[in-house]
């Protein structure tokens, strides 16, 4: 597959089918309804009989409607990481080992639990503390990149409180 920036810039992403289907799954848990994107569900290969050429086929469809309907709205951290893009639609490479040496930009106080549905997402407990390593504006999407232990992945921004955040609002309910 080949990402391409609307300023002509691309890359390759190579995926094999089962992460398509997860790209798939993703795609209709974040973003789009099934009616309206009109893509037909991938079924992993033990359910489906297709021969090499039919699913070369398959996907070349499914990418092709895709790209008819994706804009430059795309939020769901997720789907950009299986893309390689991060939220301004520059490439994005995310690797583990270097993710954990990335200084945090701020600190965070899970409120709402998580679990992460996939795999470079991290599961969070109410009461986790975590370090936030990218934090674009609400406004861009609801997916933020943090570490937690030795772990490092998205989850949804809504889970969490600023660490300074919440003491500044404890501090102003102090002062009135």
């Amino acid at each position: 597959m080949s990402v391409k920036r609307t300023t002509g810039k691309s890359w390759m992403v190579r995926r094999s089918y089962e992460e398509f289907c997860t790209l798939d799954a993703h795609l209709h848990q974040c973003i789009y309804d099934r009616r309206y994107s009109k893509l037909a569900p991938l079924q992993p290969l033990g359910q489906t009989e297709e021969k090499t050429e039919m699913l070369c086929t398959l996907l070349s469809d499914y990418l092709s409607r895709l790209s008819g309907i994706i804009d430059n709205k795309l939020n769901c951290g997720p789907v950009l990481s299986w893309m390689e893009i991060d939220n301004r639609g520059n490439r994005f490479l995310l690797k583990e080992e270097a993710s954990l040496n990335v200084p945090a930009i701020a600190a965070a106080h899970v409120v709402k639990r998580y679990t992460a549905q996939a795999s470079d997402e991290i599961s969070i407990e109410v009461g986790d503390i975590l370090s936030v390593i990218d934090m674009p504006p609400k406004e861009e999407t609801s997916w933020w990149r943090g570490k937690h232990c030795f772990q490092v992945g998205f989850f949804p921004s809504e889970c969490v409180e600023l660490i300074n955040e919440k003491q500044s609002a404890s501090t102003a309910s102090t002062k009135t």
